[in-house]
Formats: C-alpha cells, sequence, structure tokens
C-alpha cells in the first residue's frame, strides 16, 4: 500500500496476529508501538498536583490549570529511546539533559513529565511538557531527538500523536492500526490529527 508517495507496509504479525512493523521509507514504525503510545498516560509534574494526559481524551483539570498560566498550547516530548528503541539509562539521561538544556536555551516555559505504559512492558520515560508550542514546532523538536511521536494538545482539545518523520502517511497509519485493532478504532480516529481524508 502506497500513501502520499510513501511506501506503507507490514510484512509479518506477531502471536497475537498484530502486524509486526510498519515501514515508511527507510525508517521503521511498529504497530506494537503505535499502539502502546495509545496506551499510555502522560504524567505532567505541574507544581504540587500531577495531572495524568491521555491520547485522544479531553483534560478538563489540566485546561483550568493551562488558563490559570495564560497558556493555550502544550506538547509532551522525551528524548529517551530515539526510535523507539531502548538505551541504557545513562544514555537516556544525557539525552533528557541535552533536551532540557535545549528547552532552557530557547527559554521555552516547561514542566517536568513522565509517560507510563498501562501493560508495564516497556519502562517509564523522562519527558517534558513544554507550554506555549506550536504543533510544527514540537515536531521539529521530536525529529531533532529522533523521537517518532510527540504528544500535543491545545485547551478544551483532545490530547493527539504527531508524528515527526511520518506527518505525510497519517491516512495510512490511521487504516494500519484500525485494521490491525479494531478496537482501537475510536482511539485511532482521534488520537491523530485530522488529514481530511475521513
Amino acid at each position: 500500500m502506497r500513501a502520499y508517495g510513501i511506501a506503507l507496509r507490514a510484512p509479518r504479525c506477531d502471536a497475537a496476529g498484530f502486524p509486526a512493523s510498519t515501514m515508511i521509507g527507510r525508517k521503521m514504525l511498529s504497530l506494537g508501538t503505535l499502539r502502546g503510545y495509545c496506551r499510555t498516560d502522560y504524567v505532567v509534574r505541574a507544581e504540587d498536583v500531577l495531572q495524568t494526559l491521555r491520547v485522544a481524551r479531553c483534560h478538563p483539570e489540566f485546561d483550568l490549570w493551562l488558563e490559570a498560566r495564560g497558556e493555550r498550547r502544550w506538547a509532551y516530548v522525551t528524548a529517551e529511546n530515539p526510535r523507539s528503541f531502548r538505551q541504557s539509562a545513562e544514555e537516556n539521561q544525557l539525552r533528557q539533559r541535552d533536551l532540557r538544556n535545549r528547552l532552557d536555551a530557547e527559554n521555552r516555559r516547561w514542566r517536568p513529565a513522565e509517560s507510563v505504559g498501562w501493560d508495564g512492558d516497556w519502562p517509564p520515560e523522562n519527558g517534558a511538557l513544554v507550554l506555549g508550542i506550536e504543533p510544527a514546532e514540537a515536531m521539529s523538536l521530536g525529529r531533532d531527538f529522533e523521537q517518532f511521536a510527540v504528544l500535543v494538545g491545545e485547551l478544551a482539545g483532545p490530547a493527539t500523536l504527531a508524528f515527526p518523520f511520518f506527518d505525510e502517511a497519517l491516512p495510512a497509519l490511521r487504516q494500519a492500526l484500525t485494521s490491525a485493532d479494531p478496537s482501537l478504532h475510536w482511539t485511532a480516529r482521534h488520537a491523530l490529527p485530522p488529514t481530511g481524508d475521513a
């Protein structure tokens, strides 16, 4: 299958019947990894309150926190485990330090954050909730730190996934996700930004 001139194919299935991987150009995005992004809690340490953000969901309490600070847009970004390959704790610490230094150098407003998968198969990752950042800027930041996905949102809207390396293939990603796991049909339609293909 081809989408917007970018090759997309799922060569094998795992033991559960889930397509093992998706090839887009020269980059690999596991459909299991994509499903994992949708089944993760993104926990923000906002002063003395923990806010849990989830893909495709709205977060009224978090919106109040944003409004109180005059913010409308946000993004969750990590520098750990680039391209979804596990790195050592030491390497991840160095990468996360570089991300925080970059945010400080750009005078970004940010808060410490963490992503925690629901099934526990992937270790928690440290990240940053960046305030006042446009989706395109968040994707550029994710691309610089070799991240397959970043989480973006705005006031009163659902949190959505953005793909620094795969943005042109969103319709194909949505179709691949829902075909592989029908239980994620609703999430797939709401987790990915609108593309006008529906």
